[in-house]
Order: structure tokens, then C-alpha cells, then sequence
């Protein structure tokens, strides 16, 4: 009886030895993110600003054309398909309402590349081949209807949300403008003339930390309030001030942080 419990507890053991291997190579495969603001954690239903009220609502972006610079050359990641991801596109970011509804991770399908690179990059877009598909037709990530604005103009590439006790709320939209075709329902033929695609480089890159991303630099110097949301029109003024502080190279929204 004792040789057959000393059987089973080694198969055992080497089952669950086996899962924490599974688990520990799928986790060196995947790249995470963390929304912050100052360098604090963002939790839904928590003031995300020092000395303001403002709660996040909802926060989603689309990644895509993602390159890890391994041994001083750039090369092209692929990512498997999953419920976050498609034709190596990635939605990630959350839905404060629907707690399930999250994701802060990108899977790579090379998990040897992330370990070997150096710098990393990727697009803040939904490349133009899907960016006007039919919404009714779209499948996984493009299924999403936050993110979908019209045919004609395509996918929201990123979008933020926040609301105040008060009742106010604010938003930054991110999307392609300037898309020309016969009417709203029909998909444009050629790149709108500003797609506002959004290129994110990370040199010094280590691949055992996530990637930040630091709110309180997207809203530096912009007044939170209604009147003052972005949704990607020209007429809006608060727009150049943050597409501004998006591309800021100096103050990153888009960082990592190395220092132990």
C-alpha cells in the first residue's frame, strides 16, 4: 500500500512540476502593462489625480506592428490569436463597469525574442487594412463597440474615459479623421489623411518589467471638464494639447520604469 501512495504522490509531483514549467514559460511570453498616474496604481472607483475627484471610467488601446531590437536589428513580433488579440493586433486596457472585462497583457508567439531584445516598439493604431472592415461582420477584437466609430472612419486607437461625482465627465478619443468615401457606411479606399497612428519607442528595454502607462503626463496642462474632452475634431482645442503630450518624447505617457 505504501509503494502504491509513494507511486502516486511522485506522479504527482512531477504533474505539478510540469504546470509550474507551463505557467513559468507562458508568463516569459507575454508583455504587461500598468495603467499609473504619478506612479500609483489606477483601481477603478478611486480619485486617479492627487487633489481631484476624477475616476476612471473605461481606458483601451490597440497595439499593433510590434519590433524588439535584438542583437542591434529590429524585428517583427508575431502575436497568436486569442480573445485579446488578432492578425497581430492587441486590445488591451479595462471597462470599470464590467470588472471582467480587462486585459494588460500582449502574448508573443517567440517568447526566446522578448528575452533576447534589447528595445522594444509598436504602434498606438488598428492598421488600415482593418481599420474600416464591417462591424457586423468583425470578429475578436473588432468586435468591440466602444471602440468602433463609423466605416468611414474606422476604430478608435485609444480611448479614455473619466467621469467626476459632480456628474461631469471627460474623454480622449483617439482615431483617424480626414476619411473620405461616398457616406459614413461605406469604408474609404485610401489612408485617411490623418490617421493618427502613434509610434512608441522603449529603449533600455527589460523584459522582466512591465510597461507603464502614466496618465498624469497625458493630462498635463489640460483642464478636466466636459467642454474640454478630445474626440479627434479639429475643432476642438484641447486636442493639440494632448496628441502633444502623447508624442512627448521627454515626459513619455508610454514608459518603463527601471530603477529597483
Amino acid at each position: 500500500m505504501s509503494m502504491m501512495n509513494n507511486a502516486v504522490i511522485k506522479r504527482f509531483s512531477f504533474l505539478m512540476l510540469g504546470f509550474i514549467l507551463l505557467v513559468g514559460c507562458n508568463s516569459d511570453s507575454k508583455l504587461v502593462f500598468e495603467l499609473k498616474s504619478n506612479d500609483a496604481l489606477i483601481e477603478c472607483q478611486q480619485p486617479i489625480f492627487r487633489q481631484q475627484t476624477w475616476q476612471l471610467d473605461q481606458f483601451w488601446f490597440y497595439v499593433s506592428d510590434v519590433k524588439m531590437k535584438v542583437n542591434n536589428s529590429w524585428q517583427q513580433v508575431s502575436l497568436p490569436n486569442n480573445q485579446w488579440q488578432h492578425d497581430n493586433v492587441a486590445l488591451l486596457g479595462i471597462h470599470c463597469h464590467e470588472s471582467s472585462d480587462k486585459n494588460w497583457q500582449i502574448d508573443l508567439a517567440d517568447p526566446a525574442l522578448l528575452e533576447q531584445s534589447s528595445a522594444i516598439k509598436f504602434k498606438i493604431a488598428v492598421p488600415f487594412n482593418k481599420n474600416h472592415q464591417n462591424p457586423l461582420k468583425a470578429t475578436s477584437i473588432f468586435d468591440n463597440s466602444n471602440m468602433f466609430w463609423t466605416w468611414q472612419q474606422g476604430y478608435k486607437s485609444l480611448r479614455l474615459d473619466l467621469s467626476s461625482p459632480n456628474a461631469d465627465a471627460w474623454a480622449f478619443h483617439v482615431g483617424a479623421i480626414g476619411c473620405h468615401s461616398p457616406s459614413a457606411l461605406r469604408s474609404p479606399k485610401m489612408q485617411c489623411r490623418q490617421p493618427n497612428h502613434m509610434t512608441i519607442t522603449i529603449d533600455s528595454f527589460n523584459p522582466k518589467k512591465p510597461l507603464t502607462i502614466e496618465l498624469s503626463h497625458l493630462i498635463k496642462g489640460v483642464e478636466l471638464s466636459h467642454d474640454n474632452r478630445c474626440l479627434s475634431m479639429p475643432t476642438q482645442s484641447s486636442c493639440g494639447g494632448l496628441m502633444a503630450n502623447l508624442n512627448n518624447v521627454s515626459r513619455p505617457v508610454f514608459t518603463q520604469h527601471n530603477d529597483d
